[in-house]
């Protein structure tokens, strides 16, 4: 998701820079294009008289005489040569009055004011094929206007243009060697490796602590005795009468079956007692 929105900023800001550069030489062209001074003539549209509605139009009347007069068909018919000089018919807003503009060299500023001043002549005319009859008159008001200033020959439409046409053919650009590009070997190794190197968080899960149900304390966890192995319990040894029996020495004196009783037993005597001893030392006994 960040790797799309990082794409298309970038997308965006290489197609601005372009279309930047490209409007940076739209204006330095239009910088070196000759100086052109604006000539204005205005007609104002009236009716002839012969129709009654006529006068009831007029404002609809000069919006169909300036699309009659930007048409092809009346620049290359009408105008002729002068076509090349002409830039555009526009309508005085809330009047019944057009304007026509032409854009010529110092030079030939002469020339465009004769073309202006023949103008209500070539309207009429070619409304009269149009219309099938005159129901307008084509009035020039004043005298042609010149501009004081020489201007350039439409140097914003140039930047407008330059910079539209740069972002467009950067997209275009994009879109057929950026976009459908096919990767390399070496650009998915290392887009598989990145996404590799991308550690997985785990989401960390809080378990709740058990509380006390009357306190509402939470209750401490209980510790877990060490274990102990089997192994490490050895238990006593229990030694039985058996056992005592397998331990005792063989040598030892065994008493008769029959117990005897305290009459019959007598305490030995002295002599009897070293014997017993020395036997004993002798490892006799």
């Amino acid at each position: 998701m960040a790797n799309s929105k990082n794409s298309a900023k970038n997308l965006i800001i290489w197609a601005i820079l372009i279309g930047a550069i490209f409007a940076a030489v739209a204006f330095a062209y239009s910088m070196f294009l000759p100086k052109a001074s604006q000539v204005t003539g205005k007609i104002v549209i009236v009716p002839s008289g012969t129709s009654v509605t006529a006068g009831q139009n007029l404002y609809l009347e000069s919006v169909n005489t300036v699309e009659m007069i930007n048409s092809s068909s009346f620049r290359k018919n009408v105008l002729g040569e002068n076509a090349a000089n002409f830039d555009r018919a526009e309508s005085v807003k809330n009047s019944s009055t057009v304007a026509v503009i032409f854009l010529t060299s110092e030079e030939n500023v002469k020339s465009a004011e004769d073309t202006i001043v023949t103008f209500p002549e070539k309207i009429a005319s070619y409304a009269r094929d149009l219309y099938g009859g005159a129901p307008f008159k084509y009035l020039l008001i004043s005298d042609p206007e010149v501009s004081v200033k020489s201007i350039r020959s439409d140097a914003i439409s140039n930047i407008i243009w330059g910079f539209f046409i740069g972002f467009v053919l950067y997209l275009i650009y994009w879109l057929f060697f950026g976009s459908f590009r096919i990767p390399t070997w070496e650009e998915e190794v290392k887009s598989n490796i990145k996404e590799e190197e991308q550690p997985i968080i785990a989401p960390k899960i809080e378990v709740e602590k058990p509380r006390d149900p009357e306190t509402n304390i939470p209750l401490m966890p209980e510790i877990p005795l060490p274990e102990i192995s089997r192994k490490e319990i050895i238990p006593e040894p229990i030694i039985t009468a058996r056992d005592m029996k397998n331990i005792a020495p063989d040598n030892l004196p065994i008493a008769d079956e029959a117990t005897p009783s305290s009459s019959d037993f007598s305490e030995p005597t002295d002599d009897e007692v070293k014997e017993r001893l020395n036997r004993l030392m002798r490892g006799e006994l």
